[in-house]
């Protein structure tokens, strides 16, 4: 297949996509979002997030991906997947055919040794390598910089236009999410760098290191958020998915007033932070050591979105003090529902994510009754649900398919 007829083929998905985009169904579903995170009651949308490994088997691409052109094959792939979703799932996350071209840029490391714990390809976890080990360490912090080869950006870019121009939207870069890190919250990489246990002996033991490694390093990314703003790649993220770990950031609300386009800002963006690594602290500790300096990161957004894995419930009360304009909370499996409601109600999104680990045995009772009980507790909340954080899920991919027809048959029984 040559390239003229590559670039044909996607031309023709894309415009079976903006069909998708422009039906009654995707209307109503951009509606349902947008109310609900400008708090109207809504019954929940339910949004199945299918982990990477098992994309290939749910939507079975194989032998339906024709694009040879490896610069192209990715743009083929997500096509297909936005023209078969509601077929293979039929879940209420809208479709957003927006062409994202990404910036060709990275951001340097903290410090010599610092390294990013996250999980391999092989599924399985990784693990701390503190680099942060006594207080002459912190003097070793370098202050992250932004690299972007413009150049770059502007080539893929160009090339998305050629190819999508006229049908699909192509923006340069992503919805923004963060300028490095999980969110703009800082604690994930202070966490890296110093290790958890030693963190949690400081809070009593070694106060004033904390506080000296979180102004260092709020101070820097306060920097970094303006050299991102100088150099034009904060990309809106008022639609779609992309809020951290909470929901759909669907709104009218962002941008915020005198919107330039051409020069965007925090306060036309979700912002996104957490302390997920400070579970079981006291919120008190949250208020003395995390808040403060994320306040100073989230307080220039438009609207914020705040946590992760996290129990919320016992939080949600400072959090709010601290950070203005939050408006969707992330609401973990192990969050007491009862009480985060209660503090939720007319307030905050309730960004539900259930307990992923029912997927492995997949009891249908068991996933129905979760459902029944979480969503009549939170019936007074603007709720979404989030089924993420899948990894096992016991080899049957029909099983996305049938937690979502579950998670409707509850919603339609209550709502």
């Amino acid at each position: 297949m040559n390239y003229s007829r590559e670039v044909e083929r996607l031309r023709e998905l894309a415009k079976a996509a903006a069909d998708k985009y422009e039906d009654k169904k995707n209307t109503e579903r951009i509606k349902r979002y947008k109310d609900i995170n400008s708090l109207k009651h809504r019954p929940p949308p339910v949004h199945i997030h299918i982990p990477a490994h098992a994309s290939e088997d749910l939507f079975q691409l194989t032998g339906k991906l024709k694009t040879m052109d490896v610069s192209l094959a990715g743009y083929e792939k997500w096509l297909l997947q936005i023209l078969l979703r509601d077929e293979v799932l039929g879940d209420d996350i809208p479709v957003q055919p927006t062409v994202y071209t990404g910036f060709s840029c990275h951001v340097t490391g903290w410090m010599d040794g610092h390294k990013t714990v996250k999980m391999g390809s092989d599924l399985k976890s990784s693990f701390f390598e503190p680099c942060l080990n006594d207080a002459d360490d912190l003097q070793k912090i370098k202050e992250p910089i932004l690299i972007h080869n413009r150049i770059k950006s502007e080539e893929n870019f160009e090339k998305a236009c050629d190819i999508f121009g006229g049908i699909l939207p192509v923006v340069m870069g992503y919805p923004y999410l963060s300028t490095y890190g999980w969110g703009d919250s800082v604690i994930d990489h202070l966490m890296e760098m110093r290790g958890n246990v030693q963190f949690y002996y400081d809070l009593t033991d070694n106060p004033e290191f904390i506080h000296a490694a979180m102004r260092k390093m709020t101070d820097c990314k306060l920097r970094l958020l303006k050299q991102f703003e100088n150099e034009k790649m904060f990309v809106l993220n008022n639609c779609g998915w992309g809020v951290g770990s909470t929901s759909a950031g669907y709104t009218d609300e962002l941008p915020g007033i005198n919107y330039d386009p051409c020069h965007v800002r925090t306060c036309d963006l979700w912002g996104f932070a957490h302390a997920q690594e400070l579970s079981e602290v006291s919120p008190a500790m949250l208020e003395e050591f995390i808040l403060p300096y994320q306040a100073e990161l989230l307080n220039g957004f438009g609207l914020v979105a705040y946590g992760c894995c996290e129990a919320m419930e016992n939080k949600i009360e400072s959090v709010s003090r601290y950070i203005k304009n939050l408006r969707m909370i992330s609401i973990s499996p192990f969050t007491n529902h009862e009480k985060a409601a209660e503090k939720c109600k007319g307030k905050f999104v309730y960004a539900w994510k259930p307990q992923p680990s029912y997927m492995i045995d997949f009891n249908e009772e068991q996933i129905a009754d979760d459902l029944t009980r979480t969503l009549t507790v939170t019936k007074d909340c603007c709720v979404t649900v989030t089924l993420m954080d899948v990894y096992p899920y016991g080899g049957d991919v029909r099983r996305f398919k049938r937690y979502r027809e579950i998670a409707h048959n509850v919603i339609n029984k209550l709502f």
